[in-house]
This record gives C-alpha cells, structure tokens and sequence, in this order.
C-alpha cells in the first residue's frame, strides 16, 4: 500500500546535547512503568512555523527556553509509521504515523532550566536524565528504533561540535 505526506502527523523532534555526546531523555509519562524513553517531539500545528514549533514544543515538553539553546543542525523530512493497534487509539486514526524534521540543539544552560511541569501543557515525561547519543535507538519503543538510527545517521558528525 503506498502512502502521502498526508497520511502521516507533521511535527518536529529534538535531541537537546551538551559536551561529550550526551544527550536529553525523557521518561513518558503514559508509559512509565515500561521505562519507555524518547528525545522530546511534538505535533505542528496547522499554518505553523517549524521554528515555531521546534520552540514551543521545546517549552512544553522540557521547560527549557529558546536563549538557553543553539541550533546546530537539522535534518530533511524523517518518516515512521505507528503499529496497527495505536493508529486507531492515536489522532482518531487520521494518520499512519509521523513525518519529522529533528533539530540537534546545543543545550547552553545548566540542567534547572529543564521543568518538565509547566502551566498551560500537559506533561510528557516524568523524569528524564543525560544519555549516551549512540544509545538513543536502544532505549526507544521498538516502532521508533528506525527513526532514532536515521537521527544518528543524520548527526553522527554535528554532535561533535558540542564541546
């Protein structure tokens, strides 16, 4: 069966680093008893910038603000799909799964600026902690190992410049 863009949720995903390859993991909340880790991401909304995505969804998920971050790199379109027995549980069944641009961003601050509870959101995670880039598709859900493989592909390179 082929697919579109169409078919699958447009949104942006982040791995936030600091010196040594270490990057921002955050535990979900819905899945917490499974030790389900993931680098935060989030939906863009209809007619929004991906900037202004990357920053909101940054905010909400992490608490941690734009001037505490740099951009470092970013990759084109990514694209995973959900098992069968979520699609019909996630976004009324409208998509098959997600389309991504993932942004490597220079964490610039020290960890209190991560809130992980913030007014106005929901939150994702509770807990998170600094991981190891090259183990970030070990800890993922299994539907999402692919895509944290293509991420590493993608920054193999980049994440070295966080010194």
């Amino acid at each position: 069966m082929s697919t579109t863009d169409g078919e699958y949720r447009p949104g942006v995903g982040m791995v936030i680093a600091r010196p040594k390859r270490m990057v921002f993991a955050g535990r979900r909340i819905k899945n917490s008893s499974r030790e389900a880790w993931q680098l935060p991401q989030g939906g863009i909304d209809p007619d929004e910038d991906i900037v202004k995505a990357l920053w909101r969804e940054l905010a909400e998920e992490t608490g941690i603000q734009s001037q505490d971050i740099r951009i470092v790199a970013e990759t084109d379109w990514l694209y995973y799909d959900i098992p069968d027995n979520y699609r019909r549980k996630l976004w009324q069944g409208r998509y098959v799964g997600q389309r991504q641009k993932w942004f490597l961003l220079e964490f610039l601050a020290d960890d209190s600026a991560v809130q992980l509870h913030n007014p106005g959101a929901p939150p994702e995670f509770d807990a998170w902690k600094w991981v190891p880039f090259d183990h970030i598709d070990a800890m993922a859900v299994e539907f999402k190992r692919d895509l944290y493989r293509q991420v590493q592909k993608a920054f193999k390179t980049d994440i070295d410049q966080i010194i």
